[in-house]
């Protein structure tokens, strides 16, 4: 998905609580931001263990050591490697081809990074890490070039699939009404691509619907 998610969706990074991401910017939020308008460039966006981590898993497929042998294996220059670590970002289109041809799945590296951090979750952030993992199964199923509508068509009921694990708070009874949605969409986006609620945005997000139930 250039296939795009890096962190992934901006996205908040690793080190300020979130234990990784993925989005479209130009990069996915972007997409989402904009009413989903097509960009020419997609990119996945990651935290940058997610980037060193699918790098690294390139290396070990092609059997190289150096960033130098890398990118002679894969035909980009070794600066690249270096922007995309930089940027927290790699092209969807490069990772599309690297899971057609090599069989290298990005989407694995990610459930397998959130699986390590359940282990070391507290049960709040297990619970958002469940519907991250949750969500990014059905967004899996979808060809790259369809998520930016996909997710405009199915955004209610994703922000339904994230909060039907904290039923005691009622927040789904809300759901259903469209300036809710709204103002929660930036992190619905966030969250359908791979990123994590912090306990601090969660929080935000029951203050808001509360607030508008009560009015």
């Amino acid at each position: 998905m250039s296939l795009a998610p890096q962190t992934p969706h901006a996205f908040l990074r690793g080190d300020r609580g979130n234990l990784f991401a993925c989005r479209f910017e130009t990069r996915l939020q972007s997409l989402c931001n904009r009413d989903f308008k097509a960009k020419r460039r997609q990119l996945l966006q990651m935290t940058d263990s997610i980037v060193d981590r699918y790098i690294r898993e390139l290396k070990r497929h092609f059997k190289v050591t150096s960033d130098d042998d890398l990118s002679r294996k894969v035909n980009i220059g070794k600066s690249t490697l270096a922007s995309w670590r930089r940027r927290g970002a790699i092209p969807a289109d490069f990772c599309g081809a690297m899971l057609h041809d090599e069989r290298i799945d990005y989407f694995k590296l990610v459930r397998d990074h959130v699986a390590e951090a359940i282990s070391m979750s507290a049960a709040g952030e297990k619970m958002l890490l469940s519907a991250a993992i949750s969500l990014g199964r059905q967004l899996d199923d979808a060809p790259a070039r369809d998520w930016a509508s996909w997710i405009a068509d199915n955004r209610l009921r994703i922000f339904q699939e994230i909060v039907k694990l904290d039923e005691a708070e009622r927040i789904d009874e809300a759901i259903n009404d469209q300036y809710v949605a709204s103002r929660v969409v930036g992190l619905v986006m966030r969250t359908a691509n791979g990123n994590l609620l912090t306990a601090a945005e969660l929080k935000r997000i029951r203050r808001e619907v509360r607030a508008r139930l009560i009015r």
